[in-house]
């Protein structure tokens, strides 16, 4: 069976799309059956983000271009991925409607679905929440990204989709940081992941890898490495630092 699982943040710049490419591309190292999805139809970076912009995409699928199979394609680092376009042209509002068509039909190709999402709350995030079996909110460890967090765990709520938990992201261990258990008070969630500032993200986004390939000894390599055995529940003493 399919999980479906929906990595999200209300606030942009909070690094959600290089979250959802890293534990994907973790899940697949440690050998889960996964693909991940741009489900973001109007500001996608999944493809930039891994070098590929020219490709066969969800845009392509939803208007029948082309099938399922041929959107689908496989990074050099091994992940499966379906990109969406970046193209201006290619944004159309009716195509909002039919996304969760179009993911839904994804059941049966994998194990997990991992869905970066788009920022906000609208038509185009809420049809792919609604599909998610459970949600990853990404935040920063400040008072903005903390309460846009709380309202997507609120809309989560009242679709009745669960949170796994949540990931701190960009952690510097600054004394003007919140600390991760005054989020996690404030947002009655588990803390899942803990992800630290890292000049190698800027690297491996140059490279267009996953960071847990391009520098997978890196500190946030290893953080993301904890996060996936975290989401497929595998003994964490597993992981070798």
């Amino acid at each position: 069976m399919t999980k479906f699982i929906a990595i999200g943040s209300l606030k942009g710049g909070v690094g959600k799309t290089t979250v959802a490419i890293n534990l994907a591309a973790a899940l697949s190292k440690v050998g889960s059956d996964v693909i991940l999805v741009d489900a973001n139809l109007t500001t996608p970076n999944v493809s930039l983000h891994l070098g590929h912009p020219e490709l066969n995409t969800i845009h392509d699928v939803i208007t029948e271009k082309i099938s399922l199979n041929e959107a689908i394609y496989k990074h050099t680092c091994g992940l499966r991925v379906m990109p969406s376009s970046i193209f201006l042209e290619d944004i159309n509002v009716n195509h909002f409607q039919k996304l969760s068509q179009v993911l839904n039909s994804l059941k049966g190709y994998a194990e997990t679905v991992i869905m970066d999402t788009v920022s906000g709350i609208n038509e185009e995030s809420i049809n792919s929440y609604s599909l998610a079996d459970e949600i990853i909110v990404v935040l920063e460890p400040n008072f903005p990204s903390t309460t846009e967090a709380l309202k997507l765990i609120t809309l989560s709520k009242k679709l009745n989709i669960p949170i796994k938990g949540f990931v701190l992201n960009k952690i510097k261990d600054s004394r003007h940081e919140l600390s991760k258990s005054a989020i996690e008070s404030l947002l009655g969630e588990p803390l899942i992941g803990i992800i630290p500032e890292d000049e190698n993200m800027h690297r491996a986004l140059a490279v267009q890898h996953p960071i847990v390939h391009s520098h997978p000894n890196s500190k946030s390599s290893y953080a993301f490495m904890k996060l996936a055995y975290n989401v497929a529940s595998i003994p964490i003493n597993n992981l070798i630092k």
